[in-house]
């Protein structure tokens, strides 16, 4: 039976999908714990990552397809931890995200039609690049970052990974921002943050630990946003507050308070509520100055804004 015909053919349909089904199978016992079914984290995660890999090699060396699934468990077990990575575990990161993408292209020469999990694979690879090419922090980092996160982007729509394509235009908008030198557009940020945020919570629920994630960055948004020049949106902030603090609590309670997104709510939120009391402090000084009948208390004005200051600059020198 031809190719063509035989992607259609409903009992093929039913085994593609069988094989997709029994690849996450496959990877999963190296993800998350079989009792409690939480994903595994930090080195314990990478570790057990390292040794998938080698079982791999070691059992199916001819399965090119288990072991892109191999390796990319290890890239995602080290991307999370991207921020305690030493250089020469990045550079490992590096290796592994050009290995995947050089397997993939041998198999789209065998397989004209790839399997989506593959091309899914693909997206991440190139993800995790960008997001390694931005840790660099300079100008020529975020641009070869945006080269990678637009390659994602692409590949996710042409699977039609909605989360994806948010995703890697959000860091598209991040990158670009930075090696050009202008400021990101705050709203259309906000947008992206809301709608991915949204989508994973229909897709996969609020109690998620990467729809948590999510709305960490939506908080985070939330918190950023102007009225007009750098005016802070107190409603947004409120909303910013209180969504974080939801997730906090939903995090502690499904993932444990010792669960790294349980910690980086808790800690986005103690951020938060610092700024906003900088923000209190500076409108009500403000409201102080416009209520009085003269300008007797300045220097009281004053030193209410000196005040101000400070726990802004505080909240920037020790949280930010």
């Amino acid at each position: 039976m031809p190719w063509r015909v035989l992607r259609f053919c409903p009992s093929f349909l039913h085994c593609r999908e069988y094989a997709k089904q029994q690849s996450r199978q496959f990877a999963q016992p190296w993800r998350s714990c079989p009792n409690c079914k939480q994903y595994y984290q930090n080195e314990l995660a990478v570790e057990l990552a390292s040794e998938f890999v080698a079982f791999v090699e070691g059992k199916y060396p001819g399965d090119l397809l288990k072991h892109i699934t191999a390796l990319d468990r290890k890239l995602s077990a080290l991307i999370s931890v991207a921020d305690c990575l030493e250089p020469k575990q990045r550079e490992e990161a590096k290796q592994i995200a050009n290995k995947i993408l050089s397997m993939i292209e041998q198999m789209k020469k065998e397989h004209p039609f790839l399997a989506k999990r593959a091309l899914k694979m693909e997206a991440v690879a190139y993800g995790s690049l960008g997001e390694i090419a931005h840790m660099e922090g300079t100008k020529e980092g975020a641009r070869t970052a945006v080269g990678y996160f637009e390659k994602c982007r692409d590949i996710n729509n042409s699977i039609d990974d909605s989360n994806g394509v948010l995703a890697a235009e959000s860091n598209i908008a991040l990158a670009k921002s930075e090696y050009e030198g202008s400021k990101a557009n705050d709203e259309e940020q906000l947008e992206k943050s809301r709608a991915l945020y949204e989508l994973n919570v229909e897709q996969y629920g609020q109690e998620d630990a990467c729809t948590i994630r999510n709305g960490i960055d939506l908080a985070i948004d939330l918190s950023n946003a102007k009225i007009v020049g750098c005016i802070p949106d107190a409603k947004r902030m409120i909303e910013g507050e209180r969504l974080l603090t939801k997730l906090a609590a939903i995090s502690k309670r499904v993932h444990g308070p010792d669960h790294n997104v349980t910690k980086d709510a808790e800690s986005t939120l103690q951020k938060l509520r610092i700024l906003y009391l900088s923000c209190a402090v500076i409108i009500v000084s403000t409201l102080y100055t416009i209520t009085q009948e003269g300008w007797g208390e300045l220097p009281t004005v004053f030193l209410y804004c000196i005040g101000g200051g400070l726990i802004g600059g505080a909240y920037k020198k020790y949280f930010a």
